[in-house]
């Protein structure tokens, strides 16, 4: 019998709905089907960007008449843990970038640090729900590591970009310039997978309060033994 499912929201509120189910469904033997439907929140396909996972059907879009087993962003409580991402893989141009990313982040012999920062349309609900983390916050935890270690910036707003490079210059490595795109997404999905992956290979990490996208980059760092 097939588990059919409609993940909503951004990528990371996508990713943590298809592998929660994902658990459910490989525990009772049976096949998930995910219609992924791009959107503003979410403006790709998930075989864009990551390999096939067995005992998953991705199909890009909705299935007319269909019954969904569930629609929506909330995780499966019960299979709420890192190793629910195990058969998570990037395609192999994203993990080109990343390599190249660490190559430059650990030039020297040293490791390296990452925040993201996230920013744009995040921050009055984080504010709303007491958990945003200010830029005061990300200073005092950069201002803390060794002055030689390279600082890999994860975030969605040029601005911040601005900010963090005018105060740490070159330790800064591995950035790519953001081009606003809209107030809601100022980055591309796939800048924004490169950006979770290199996060999880720092020595250390700090991620953004509320924040789906951080909370993923804890979780297989988690997985990773990180």
């Amino acid at each position: 019998m097939t588990l059919i499912i409609m993940p909503e929201g951004g990528l990371c509120n996508m990713l943590r709905v298809v592998f929660s189910w994902y658990a459910k469904a490989k525990k009772e033997c049976r096949e998930l089907v995910v219609c992924w439907v791009p959107s503003d929140a979410c403006p790709g396909f998930f075989l864009d960007y990551f390999e096939p996972v067995p005992g998953i059907r991705f199909i890009k879009g909705y299935i007319p008449g269909a019954k969904y087993d569930y629609r929506g962003c909330s995780v499966l409580e019960e299979f709420n843990h890192p190793s629910i991402y195990t058969a998570l893989k990037p395609k192999a141009y994203i993990q080109g970038r990343v390599d190249s990313n660490i190559a430059e982040l650990k030039s020297g012999g040293i490791g390296f640090v990452a925040i993201h920062a996230r920013r744009t349309d995040h921050v009055m609900d984080a504010m709303a729900n007491k958990k945003f983390t200010s830029d005061a916050t990300f200073f005092i935890f950069l201002d803390s590591q060794p002055q030689e270690t390279n600082i890999y910036l994860a975030t969605d707003n040029l601005g911040t970009q601005e900010t963090y490079k005018a105060r740490y210059g070159n330790r800064i490595k591995a950035m790519k310039w953001i081009t606003p795109r809209s107030a809601l997404r100022q980055t591309g999905l796939e800048d924004a997978v490169v950006d979770i992956y290199t996060c999880i290979a720092a020595n250390a990490f700090l991620g953004s309060g509320w924040s789906s996208f951080s909370d993923l980059i804890n979780d297989l760092r988690c997985l990773n033994q990180i």
